[in-house]
């Protein structure tokens, strides 16, 4: 495959689970220009494509549509389901049906978030000719120690919350180290920094994309994200991101960030430091 020169600009959310990542791309999606996907990889993956074709119509897009009558994910269905194409085949093959469904479309956002996803995203498009440096951007979401620890725990992860906090600090180095080794366009924000300061943080993601011009919508429901997995909060009629404070309440995560000064320290400037005076 030659130069993608008429594909539209890739935005990568990059992040934990339980990091906001769903929310954001249908707030993204509400942009004029931006078309959001939800997490891409787990139907482009091998391991994961049978269990999630099994159950495909089970939640509507968020489109309104069943996934099958989706014009994205409608004709995808079909290609997934009867080929043994490659990961990078399927990916171009989606990216087609945004563009001929959505030929207003400059910024496509997969929020797939893993970093295996990231690498095979990356290895795809930099060996198609994709212009890397201009066109492909990564939005590291991270999510306050506390309130992901929080949502673990919510999601039956029974480990000590020491574990769930050394989790969080290891994978979103990673991450960072993979930004670097691969000079990668990265803006950092926080689900704290976007749920809580909504316009600003939007604004911030809008001139990273150089859509500078364009006013932020922070209504949800004018999304036009298609995303039929991820978090279940996309089929809830929500015209404006709520934040779940609950954590506040957890004692015993407070005496444990009170006892590991590193992950307060990273905590404050990952999470808490990211738009500055703008």
């Amino acid at each position: 495959m030659n130069q993608q020169s008429d594909f539209p600009d890739i935005l990568f959310i990059a992040g934990l689970g339980h990091s906001g990542s769903t929310v954001t791309d249908l707030l993204l999606g509400a942009q004029e220009g931006i078309v959001g996907l939800g997490e891409i990889n787990v139907l482009l993956k091998q391991k994961t494509r049978s269990k999630f074709l099994g159950k495909y119509d089970k939640y509507p897009c968020t489109c309104g549509l069943t996934p099958s009558d989706c014009p994205v994910w409608g004709p995808f269905k079909d290609r997934i389901s009867n080929s043994g194409d490659s990961y990078g085949e399927l990916y171009k093959s989606l990216i087609r049906n945004v563009i001929s469904t959505h030929p207003e479309c400059t910024v496509i956002v997969d929020s797939s978030k893993n970093l295996g996803a990231l690498k095979k995203v990356y290895r795809y498009l930099q060996s198609s000719g994709f212009d890397m440096e201009k066109k492909f951007k990564v939005l590291h979401l991270i999510k306050d120690v506390r309130s992901f620890t929080q949502s673990e725990i919510k999601n039956g992860n029974k480990r000590h919350i020491f574990k769930i906090f050394n989790k969080w600090k290891r994978t979103n180095v990673r991450f960072d180290d993979f930004f670097n080794e691969k000079n990668l366009s990265v803006l950092r924000l926080s689900y704290e920094e976007i749920a809580l300061s909504t316009h600003k943080s939007g604004s911030k993601i809008l001139d990273f994309l150089k859509m500078g011009e364009n006013s932020f919508d922070d209504n949800i429901s004018d999304s036009m994200s298609h995303i039929i997995f991820g978090n279940k909060m996309r089929i809830k009629n929500s015209q404006r991101i709520s934040y779940d404070y609950r954590w506040f309440l957890n004692a015993e995560l407070s005496l444990y960030y009170a006892l590991w000064p590193g992950i307060r320290k990273m905590n404050k400037e990952w999470v808490y430091g990211n738009l500055g005076d703008k």
